[in-house]
């Protein structure tokens, strides 16, 4: 985190909520840290809020978590869902979170196919909204904070298409920033083809290619602090 994000989320009004508006009486950490793993970095990104809004999203962070845990093949996820690590832990504290997970696997033998995961995209979407909000915060610092109604999630394979057509081994508009070498980073960019021409996307990656995101974020941004 650099100096004028560091004073910029200083300047945010401590007693407001940024997502509701109502009183803030708690931070909120803008990626969980259920998602990051512990330990946290250093530059976690933490924002005003009340207690219902920094609660209200934890089942589903947690769901969001067991669900990198059964699809990711990177060291640092398979770390975390060894025998005894807080993956781990969480299955086994959380037995309708497991079976739940365990009757989403569709077996297809038919086919030859591996199992498929049937994710629950209509409960993620909004926690992908919120992680975007907050660090659309951070990199744009708006006078105005925007309403959390406007950031808007796609559906997975959208978000897959325009991943995939607007960033590539060979072209990238920006520089991915790490907020957690090998387990989260994220980057703003505009597209260049329609029919999203022209306009503001979020895309974070989790735990390298295990899982994207991609969120529609507002208009242009012409007010910024710092």
């Amino acid at each position: 985190m650099n100096g004028k994000t560091a004073r910029y989320l200083q300047q945010l009004p401590p007693q407001v909520c940024v997502y509701c508006g109502n009183a803030a009486t708690t931070r909120d950490h803008v990626v969980a840290d259920t998602i990051l793993g512990r330990p946290l970095p250093a530059n976690a990104l933490t924002v005003p809020s009340c207690r219902n809004c920094n609660g209200r999203f934890s089942k589903d962070e947690q769901y969001f978590t067991a669900v990198l845990g059964m699809i990711g093949h990177t060291p640092a996820i398979e770390g975390r869902v060894a025998e005894g690590a807080d993956i781990y832990r969480t299955l086994e504290r959380s037995p309708r979170l497991d079976d739940r997970l365990v009757s989403s696997v569709l077996c297809l033998p038919e086919l030859a196919a591996p199992p498929i995961l049937q994710i629950e995209e209509d409960r993620l979407g909004p926690l992908f909204r919120k992680m975007a909000f907050g660090l659309f915060l951070v990199t744009y610092r708006p006078k105005a904070v925007p309403p959390l109604g406007s950031f808007k999630p796609l559906r997975l394979g959208e978000a897959g298409l325009l991943h995939r057509s607007n960033i590539t081994q060979g072209f990238q508009q920006r520089r991915w920033r790490i907020l957690k070498k090998d387990a989260f980073d994220y980057m703003f960019f505009k597209s260049h083809l329609a029919p999203y021409l022209g306009k503001r996307y979020c895309i974070m990656r989790f735990y390298g290619p295990t899982f994207s995101a991609v969120v529609q974020c507002p208009g242009p941004v012409k007010d910024t602090c710092g």
